[in-house]
């Protein structure tokens, strides 16, 4: 279930390249500060709404507001990840993961890719070609991970076909 479907549509808007529409979408819904709970972006997948805007922004030339929202949400990630009552989960991970390549920080989105997968994202197969990540399609350690990923995916998938058969 999607906690806010007109949030959803904009991402996948944003993720297609119509940019323009998502921005009409989203501009109304982002009403107040950034924040990893607002706007549905951290815990559901594809309703990335702040990522979707920012996304949007930049490929339309508005990157003083792509920043500020990035910035915003970079602050968050940095004060979430460092709280040791709560070791971060893979989810939120990949969000500053992902925070962090749209700023252009692609050493940091690696390294917190990385903990990602460590931490259990096994979301390969809705991300693969997920535009946001395409600046790093051809990186060595990027297609690593995928592929340890989709690995760990195929097997799983393996195992429950292979249970399911006998039951």
């Amino acid at each position: 279930e999607v906690r806010n479907p007109r949030v959803y549509y904009a991402a996948l808007l944003a993720r297609n390249g119509h940019h323009a529409a998502a921005i009409e979408v989203l501009e109304p819904l982002a009403t107040g500060e950034p924040t990893a709970d607002s706007m549905n972006i951290a815990l559901e997948p594809w309703t990335n709404g702040w990522h979707a805007l920012a996304w949007s922004y930049l490929r339309t030339g508005a990157d003083g507001k792509a920043n500020r929202i990035l910035s915003t949400l970079g602050e968050e990630c940095r004060t979430r990840l460092t709280d040791e009552r709560r070791p971060a989960r893979s989810n939120l991970l990949h969000y500053c993961a992902e925070n962090a390549l749209l700023m252009g920080d692609t050493g940091q989105a690696l390294g917190l890719f990385e903990r990602a997968v460590k931490a259990g994202w096994r979301d390969y197969y809705r991300r693969r070609n997920d535009p946001f990540w395409a600046a790093l399609a051809d990186d060595p350690r990027y297609r690593a991970l995928l592929a340890r990923v989709k690995a760990d995916v195929d097997r799983q998938r393996a195992e429950v076909e292979r249970i399911d058969a006998t039951d």
